[in-house]
């Protein structure tokens, strides 16, 4: 067994027990339900929602508030709701928030991921010390930041060092509270995600229920098409496996056909048509997003190597002047 492949072994079964054992909050627990969004969330991000417009209310009272671990990461697969949900946070709890993608961070040149967290951070504290309000920095695909795969990641390495520096900063700042979201969570640096502790929800792919109530929630949208009332216990059933996005995506699609047909009737074998068309998609999606992240290794690997040549070169070219330059000096 070669030594990579033995480090490589380790690493994978110590992030399969940090996720199997650790303290996540997982599962599309009841309660945790928002106005106007279908499905129920984590109840933790019920409570937290409240706990941040009990702040707000606090804050415009002038009394002390009381401090919590104002720090989570929500992971889980895409176009399940991580976005919308903490969106939702910050227009319940009456919050301003402040978005940024972690792709958009990071740049070439070292020193300008680190300045726009600077910049973030300075945003949201000046709108407290101003508005008497909360700050929700929002930071999307935040794998961005603390990518386990690649080399010369000096960069990311850097803004990730900048954010827990304003992350430590804002511990006494219940005011100032922070999001990340990540589609790609087992790419993320275990000491990375150990700093948000037990602050960290999966938002799961939906359950039975949740895809029920969702297409309920959808196909209401639609006044003038009518739905055999069987078709629904059997859509509910053959929409398994897909997220949330995919299943409005599938009502949407069979209630335009049903309009440009103009009968307005939303037939078994039209939904199952549109649900092969979406699973298509969904899964042309995801080879699109594994070729596009082999694609990104490969790049990371080439400047590596390219930054390698570079340094052996200039090393030899160095070598080479000293000794030019040591024989003129001998003659």
């Amino acid at each position: 067994m070669s030594n990579s492949f033995a480090y490589k072994l380790v690493i994978t079964t110590l992030l399969l027990s940090h996720i199997m054992v650790g303290n996540c909050f997982t599962g599309q627990q009841k309660g945790g339900s928002f106005e106007g969004m279908v499905g129920t969330y984590p109840i933790r991000l019920r409570w937290l929602c409240n706990k941040i417009k009990e702040i707000n209310d606090s804050i415009g009272l002038r009394v002390p508030t009381k401090q919590f671990k104002n720090r989570m990461i929500l992971y889980g697969p895409p176009g399940n709701g991580k976005t919308t949900v903490i969106r939702k946070i910050a227009e319940e709890s009456g919050s301003q928030i402040f978005e940024l993608s972690g792709p958009s961070i990071v740049h070439k040149y070292i020193g300008t991921g680190a300045q726009n967290i600077i910049d973030i951070f300075q945003q949201a504290d000046d709108h407290v010390r101003r508005e008497h309000t909360c700050a929700i920095i929002f930071i999307d695909e935040i794998d961005a930041l603390a990518n386990t795969r690649g080399e010369g990641r000096e960069e990311h390495m850097a803004a990730a060092q900048q954010l827990w520096i304003e992350l430590d900063k804002i511990k006494t700042k219940p005011q100032i509270i922070f999001f990340g979201a990540t589609n790609k969570y087992n790419n993320i640096d275990n000491t990375f995600l150990d700093r948000f502790g037990s602050n960290k929800i999966e938002i799961k792919l939906p359950d039975k229920k949740t895809r029920e109530d969702v297409l309920i929630f959808y196909k209401h949208r639609f006044t003038g098409t009518d739905w055999d009332p069987t078709l629904l216990e059997k859509m509910v059933k053959k929409t398994d496996g897909l997220n949330i996005r995919n299943i409005e995506d599938l009502v949407d699609a069979a209630h335009m056909q049903a309009e440009l047909d103009n009968n307005n009737e939303i037939t078994e074998e039209l939904l199952l048509e549109c649900l092969r068309e979406i699973k298509l998609k969904a899964q042309e999606e995801l080879s699109w997003g594994k070729r596009f992240d082999i694609a990104a290794d490969k790049a990371q690997k080439g400047l590596a190597i390219t930054g390698a040549a570079y340094a052996v070169g200039y090393t030899a070219l160095a070598i080479y002047s000293l000794i030019v330059f040591w024989k003129n000096q001998v003659t």
